[in-house]
């Protein structure tokens, strides 16, 4: 007899996620993009047996698509395992699997030939939207267009994919910050609602229309002189989500697209995959490896070159930290999971660290300090940078302005200037007191047989930040971010 928590999953040692995720077609937007990409390397080499992966590229032709494909994926270092695989058939094998198809998630259609669109829909069975501008204080129009008008162009394309099993949205966890401990729950923004415990940072949120709010946004672009829409489309945004009750304009445009979701939770299956802050792999395919400076990444190495010394933030409060690979397991565990049923609605599942294993700020600066007093980083004149001292904490920015002038000395104010933007940048997430509950992340893994826990290692539990951050994460930093050829051995 079956237990209640194998009831919809044939195969009762485990969910089944090679099966499910074999023999199927896949829609990936946002496919050059650093959880995306992680994605479809371990797809690739842990289920060879895909059918297709359509990733939509935005290029000027089928020529520059697949110029893209070959220089930002098939030439990409993060794929050496795959290619060692299948040795001198690596490049037949990906282009076998891979199709890169020409398109823009904002445009009309997602951009596509309409044939090709209508082919792919035929065949479906899974969509992954990765796409989204990831910039904190990016224009409030572009993040529109990429976070809301586009996923609501995709949520139409996909209403027409017949075979569809499930669509597949990346969020972000920041969506919701009012709270002491945050669930796993969708977002309805139409509500007002009081948090439940009264501290500083708390807002009631005003309502929103969505509608009316995209149309404010066009009336007001319009009024502005082309030279001056990027600064003021930004300051525009910044204003709107504080007003809202949200950190910053990025994850308030996240949140409205979630919003949209909701709308069609009757008609698709849906999952909202909700990561923290996501860094360097701990395991898959090799550890260390990232792209691209990261959420942490410039105040660990401005720390490291001996230019931060101080920072706005309480040295208890926890850093959501979350390594690639560990989102992508969980993306593939839960579509396994939900994609078996392909019933219409929405499960949400936070990718984070917090309840589970929490991270202290002081202990990430204190791992800092050790790691960069031992293993300094070299400056321009390639002599090594003495002298990292320890992080000193403060609660306003204003004491931050006080004690990096006198740190930084009046003759670098162009350095103080960018360490004091820094700070404010980084105010929310070094004093948030919120953590993440990750409740529908453990009850996965709960569900997963041994074989498919080591495959799709998933439980926070097992990370030791300590070597994570010194042996994995700084040195992958130094390596493919800083792009030093020798490296110094673990600790």
């Amino acid at each position: 007899m079956l237990s209640s928590s194998n009831l919809n999953h044939p195969n009762v040692d485990g969910i089944g996620i090679i099966n499910f995720l074999s023999h199927k077609y896949y829609f990936i937007t946002g496919s050059t993009g650093f959880i995306a990409k992680v994605f479809i390397e371990k797809l690739l080499r842990e289920v060879p047996e895909v059918q297709k992966v359509y990733l939509l590229m935005r290029a000027q032709n089928a020529e520059a698509a697949e110029q893209r494909l070959k220089t930002e994926i098939i030439d990409c270092e993060l794929f050496k395992r795959v290619k060692d695989e299948h040795g001198e058939r690596y490049n037949e094998f990906m282009k076998s699997k891979l199709v890169p198809v020409v398109g823009n998630f904002s445009d009309p259609g997602l951009g596509m030939d309409a044939d090709l669109a209508r082919l792919i829909a035929d065949q479906l069975n899974v969509i992954v939207n990765c796409v989204g501008n990831t910039k904190w204080h990016e224009r409030y129009d572009v993040l529109l267009d990429v976070n809301v008008r586009g996923l609501s162009k995709l949520l139409g394309y996909a209403m027409n994919c017949k075979k569809l099993r499930l669509l597949v949205q990346v969020s972000t966890a920041y969506v919701e910050t009012r709270y002491e401990v945050i669930m796993e729950n969708p977002i309805f923004m139409e509500e007002r609602r009081i948090p439940e415990k009264k501290m500083p940072h708390f807002i009631t949120r005003a309502e929103l229309d969505i509608e009316a709010e995209l149309e404010m946004v066009s009336n007001f672009a319009s009024g502005i002189p082309k030279d001056k829409l990027q600064i003021e489309m930004a300051k525009f945004g910044m204003r709107r989500a504080k007003n809202l009750g949200w950190p910053n304009t990025y994850v308030l445009t996240k949140a409205m697209g979630e919003v949209v979701l909701t709308k069609f939770r009757e008609k698709l299956p849906m999952i909202i995959i909700r990561p923290t802050l996501v860094e360097s792999s701990l395991k898959e395919p090799f550890p260390g490896w990232i792209e691209g400076y990261r959420v942490m990444d410039p105040i660990i190495l401005s720390y490291g070159k001996g230019q931060l010394q101080g920072i706005t933030g309480d040295p208890l409060a926890v850093l959501d930290i979350v390594p690639v690979d560990m989102v992508v397991n969980t993306m593939m565990a839960a579509i396994a999971n939900h994609g078996i049923v392909g019933k219409p609605g929405i499960n949400i599942y936070h990718v984070s660290s917090s309840t589970e294993n929490p991270l202290f700020c002081h202990k990430l600066f204190e791992y800092c300090c050790n790691y960069f007093t031992l293993h300094p980083l070299k400056d321009s004149r390639g002599e090594l940078i003495r002298g990292v001292k320890e992080m000193e904490f403060f609660t306003t920015i204003d004491e931050y302005v006080l004690f990096g002038l006198d740190a930084n000395k009046p003759s670098n104010v162009k350095l103080h200037s960018k360490l004091v933007r820094m700070a404010a940048i980084y105010k929310g997430t070094m004093l948030n007191p919120s953590r993440f509950s990750n409740k529908n992340s453990q009850e996965l893994f709960g569900k997963m047989s041994k074989e498919e826990r080591k495959v799709f290692e998933l439980n926070m539990k097992s990370i030791d930040w300590e070597d994570y951050f010194i042996n994995i994460h700084f040195p992958g930093l130094r390596k493919h971010i800083l792009k030093e050829i020798f490296l110094p051995p673990k600790l």
